[in-house]
């Protein structure tokens, strides 16, 4: 069905230049895939990049699977503390 996401899927929304977003037009051509597709890879490059060991896409995975499948509870739900707890910790070992 059309504008229906895959399960394990979140749509996402961002703000770009529009040089920017014209340079993406035309590579997406060039390369014969979609902008979406080229912002997927890049973003799995960039945590590759940033994160080798894994740990921030680890944290998440335990992260989502402890989340309600409702979207009128998640809403409700605060960010959890461990992962807070967590973000901190992580920021202070990687800034170093």
């Amino acid at each position: 069905m059309p504008n229906q996401l895959k399960e394990g899927t979140s749509r996402v929304s961002y703000v770009e230049s529009n040089e920017v977003h014209y340079a993406l037009k035309i590579m997406a051509a060039y390369k014969s895939v979609s902008i979406s597709a080229l912002m997927r890879q890049a973003t799995e490059q960039y945590l590759e990049k940033e994160d080798p060991s894994g740990v921030f896409l680890e944290q998440a995975k335990k992260s989502l699977t402890m989340q309600s499948d409702s979207p009128r509870e998640r809403a409700k739900d605060g960010m959890d503390p461990k992962i807070i707890e967590l973000a901190k910790v992580l920021h202070k070992k990687l800034s170093k």
